[in-house]
């Protein structure tokens, strides 16, 4: 739940301004454990998902760090964003 509170509060602009300044005091600031901490550092989209994150909220992480939910999916299966738009039935589209 941490995570997903954490993931949430990116939504309002002071935490998010926070993050973007200094992510380890934002980690310390939410009481984050270091097995979390690791995970928001190494931006690891499948280790959120087995960790128990809910997909919306990472959508905040997204915004903040202007990725697409198309671009995730992407790091999720271990593609470049351009490879996994070759495998769309339409692979022209963005």
């Amino acid at each position: 739940m941490r995570l997903n509170r954490f993931f949430w509060r990116l939504a309002q602009t002071e935490y998010r301004e926070q993050f973007i300044r200094d992510e380890e005091e934002a980690y310390a600031r939410a009481g984050l454990s270091e097995e979390e901490r690791a995970l928001v550092r190494a931006r690891d989209w499948l280790g959120f998902i087995r960790y128990g994150v809910n997909f919306f909220v990472l959508e905040k992480l997204m915004r903040v760090l202007r990725l697409t939910n198309m671009q995730v999916y992407a790091i999720m299966r271990g593609e470049s964003y351009e490879d996994w738009l070759k495998t769309r039935r339409v692979p022209d589209a963005q």
